[in-house]
């Protein structure tokens, strides 16, 4: 199942919420998917701000049916990514723009950027996590995969790929990438199978 997020492709809606409802929107498709299917079994997986929701997904209560997640060059924190991009695209400083945008933001949709926060969320976490992050990633800084991985109270694994930018770990070191990501899944996810070649 491959969810659009909020604002973005073919799904609904003209605002881009960093993750903070898209998080309820996952545990919405997950219910479904159980109340379909009581023995389904569920891995989250996310890239850059689908990552992010991945991770804030796993701080909410959560059906037994999630297994595990992977997330994929996630930021640790919207209000930090949008203050790192505001600096790095426009040489601005974050005060007072993105203050005014936070205060837009909680007045017409209720929610403040600093709830978009992966490390509250990850210290609640009881979800097995593989986290991935290319150190090259010049978009979502490389400090965020330590800081969510550290920060995280479930079982983890960490991979980084050390010449990957942006979103192209998995093109940058494929071998590398699916063999961490199928001893991943063969560890959570398969526990009772074997995956062969």
């Amino acid at each position: 199942l491959v969810p659009g997020m909020r604002g973005h492709g073919w799904s609904d809606g003209d605002f881009i919420d960093m993750g903070y409802f898209c998080k309820y929107d996952i545990k919405e498709w997950c219910s479904y998917i159980t109340r379909n299917d009581p023995e389904a079994r569920i891995a989250l997986w996310g890239i850059s701000m689908g990552g992010t929701t991945v991770m804030l997904t796993t701080g909410l209560e959560l059906p037994q049916n999630i297994l595990c997640a992977v997330e994929d060059c996630g930021y640790a924190s919207a209000w930090d990514q949008l203050c790192y991009r505001l600096k790095i695209e426009y040489n601005l400083p974050s005060f007072p723009l993105i203050n005014m945008a936070d205060s837009f933001i909680k007045s017409k949709y209720n929610f403040s950027l600093k709830d978009v926060d992966c490390l509250e969320a990850l210290k609640k976490s009881r979800t097995p996590i593989l986290f991935i992050h290319g150190l090259k990633d010049d978009f979502v800084p490389p400090d965020n995969l330590q800081r969510c991985y550290d920060a995280a109270a479930c079982e983890k694994k960490l991979l980084e790929i050390p010449e990957a930018v942006h979103a192209r770990s998995v093109f940058t070191d494929s071998e590398k990438y699916w063999s961490t990501v199928d001893s991943f899944l063969n560890k959570y996810f398969f526990p009772q199978e074997k995956i062969t070649e």
